[in-house]
């Protein structure tokens, strides 16, 4: 695998002529808030210009190969559990991905990265169909949810 130079911001790594898009270079912050807080407090949502009522598929694209998680609401996701199978995982990372789409959407949080990098990052663990690809990703996000405290709080 080669290590290209950073672009944008960006660490690009490139391997037989296919192109992967890691993290970005800054990408985390020093606070986020976990899925259970914006479960329990969708009043704090109005800074991030989203709505509980808004659906999973307004923000994300979600593969017609999986079950319909795009008709979910983003609060319903907020509440997914996981399960042993592409479809749990599925789950697991729109969980952990919409926390981190408030989080980053939310101009009060310090959570580092791009909302068009989180969203493409997002969206091509889900289109990969790989399990260990979007769990790999659900953990960073998870991580990046539970880092230092909440602000909101």
């Amino acid at each position: 695998m080669k290590r290209t130079p950073t672009v944008g911001g960006v660490l690009v790594l490139a391997m037989a002529g296919a192109l992967w898009v890691a993290a970005p270079v800054s990408a985390t912050g020093s606070e986020g808030c976990t899925p259970g807080y914006w479960k329990n407090h969708p009043s704090s949502w109005a800074a991030s210009g989203l709505t509980p009522s808004q659906t999973v598929e307004s923000v994300f694209n979600v593969p017609g190969s999986l079950p319909p998680y795009g008709d979910a609401t983003l609060l319903q996701a907020l509440a997914f559990k996981g399960g042993p199978d592409r479809a749990g995982a599925a789950r697991i990372l729109l969980r952990a991905a919409t926390a981190g789409l408030l989080n980053l959407s939310n101009p009060t949080i310090d959570y580092g990265g791009t909302l068009a990098m989180f969203k493409s990052r997002t969206n091509a663990a889900l289109a990969s169909g790989s399990r260990a690809r979007m769990i790999n990703l659900a953990t960073e996000f998870d991580n990046r949810n539970n880092q230092g405290n909440c602000p909101l709080n």
